[in-house]
């Protein structure tokens, strides 16, 4: 890997009627994309997938032994919880401020879970506000 064909790409781009623009994009992208070393598939496989949250402006987020669960509202998070913003809840420049970030509740108003980061990432953000569809809480 990477091993492209150009003829076969162009016939399914054909076939699916991908728009111009699309296809002279994936097209540009698998330039790039056959001039690269990888040493073996799954590392191929990784560079995508980091490839394409990094493009859609979604957080990567380290794995450790830690439990997230979606928050709700209700009785489910209270002040001084361990929070993180999902890492996908926003897209573009906003996602790149928020996405994947970690902190403390500091307050739920109206709604809202008001957040102050933990992370030592910057921006640094106290007082940000999210929606519980927005975040995670830590459960261990």
């Amino acid at each position: 890997m990477p091993e492209v064909n150009d003829d076969w790409v162009k016939s399914q781009l054909k076939g699916a009627r991908v728009s111009q623009l699309t296809g002279d994009t994936s097209i540009a992208l698998l330039d790039v994309w056959k001039t690269l070393k990888f040493p073996d598939d799954k590392t191929a496989e990784d560079a995508l997938d980091v490839f394409k949250k990094l493009a859609t402006s979604q957080a990567l987020v380290e794995e450790k032994d830690e439990v997230w669960v979606q928050a709700q509202a209700g009785f489910m998070l209270q002040v001084g919880d361990e929070i993180r913003v999902r890492h996908n809840a926003f897209p573009g420049a906003e996602g790149q401020t928020h996405n994947g970030r970690r902190g403390k509740v500091i307050a739920i108003r109206s709604g809202d879970v008001i957040m102050r980061s933990t992370d030592a990432k910057k921006p640094f953000l106290d007082g940000a506000h999210y929606s519980f569809a927005h975040l995670e809480k830590r459960i261990r």
